[in-house]
């Protein structure tokens, strides 16, 4: 598929391949975005390493999809660089290959962006609600965008569920690369510039979660370890973080549960997950402790 005018195509989608949920992860979303109710006109983009089974599925099943081989598997944010590169439209939207679209996404994203906004994302829902452990996943990650939140603006946007306007994009810049989920350093990066963002629940997707706790469990280790690199605390916050670990552990499920409190059913969800989600909110706290103690992916200055 040859690069679009953009006065051609209303949106860009840009999709970056990181196969860890499943061969057919990406294809299911396919199938969500190519049966958009209305005529809006769109790009797909997907950045994905080279695979011969995947590649035959693209230039069969998916023949619109513009799709750009790496070499190597690489991390999310180089894939969505990858992806703004040949964008063609001036509303690029940025989606996880394991998300599920509602049918009328796409119009409601270009009414918005008709009325002004210039960066919005959507609600999170679960998309597989039928496995008891991809619910730990699931409020780990997508507690602050639960279906039923009223529109407005917000500070954060989900990282599986967010768009900017492309002369936002250009005056940003590229996405920090590195394994760590950026988007809530980006979307920061945003609001210091003066930008609002905006949550719509007609931007609504589902989130296909991990249904193993073992791989939860090693994620969040993983994540506390990298989210510690970017805070840049000095050495006496780390400390006191270090000691305070257990009770920040406790006041996160806290925040967890305010945002839940708002729906019954999501509730009644977090309530029987306790018992197993606490257990990995400390696990995750550990994970920052060990980050702030050996350095974990803290970047490597002149002196080593």
């Amino acid at each position: 598929m040859e690069p679009t005018n953009r006065h051609k195509t209303e949106v860009s989608i840009i999709v970056g391949v990181t196969p860890r949920k499943g061969f057919n992860s990406i294809f299911n979303l396919l199938e969500t975005i190519f049966s958009q109710k209305g005529d809006i006109t769109f790009e797909c983009i997907v950045v994905d390493v080279f695979d011969k089974q995947r590649e035959k599925i693209y230039r069969e099943q998916f023949p619109r999809v513009k799709v750009i081989q790496t070499e190597t598997l690489l991390y999310e944010p180089c894939l969505r660089n990858i992806g703004v590169k040949q964008a063609q439209s001036e509303i690029i939207t940025f989606l996880e290959d394991h998300i599920l679209l509602s049918p009328s996404y796409l119009k409601n994203l270009v009414k918005l962006f008709s009325n002004g906004y210039k960066i919005v994302g959507g609600t999170v829902a679960n998309a597989n609600p039928k496995s008891f452990f991809g619910w730990i996943q699931y409020f780990c990650e997508y507690n602050k965008w639960l279906p039923g939140l009223p529109d407005g603006k917000v500070k954060d946007l989900p990282g599986c569920n967010f768009s900017y306007h492309a002369e936002v994009l250009k005056k940003l810049g590229p996405f920090p690369e590195g394994e760590f989920g950026v988007e809530t350093y980006f979307h920061k990066k945003a609001r210091d510039a003066g930008y609002n963002l905006y949550l719509c629940s007609g931007l609504e997707v589902a989130h296909v979660n991990d249904a193993m706790l073992r791989l939860t469990s090693i994620a969040r280790f993983k994540y506390g370890q990298l989210f510690a690199a970017r805070r840049g605390f000095s050495r006496m916050k780390q400390v006191l973080y270090i000691v305070l670990s257990p009770v920040i552990a406790i006041l996160e499920y806290v925040r967890i549960f305010k945002h839940t409190r708002h729906n019954s059913f999501y509730l009644e969800k977090l309530i029987q997950c306790t018992p197993f989600l606490l257990p990995i909110l400390f696990i995750w706290m550990m994970g920052e402790c060990s980050g702030y103690i050996s350095g974990y992916g803290r970047p490597k200055t002149k002196n080593g």
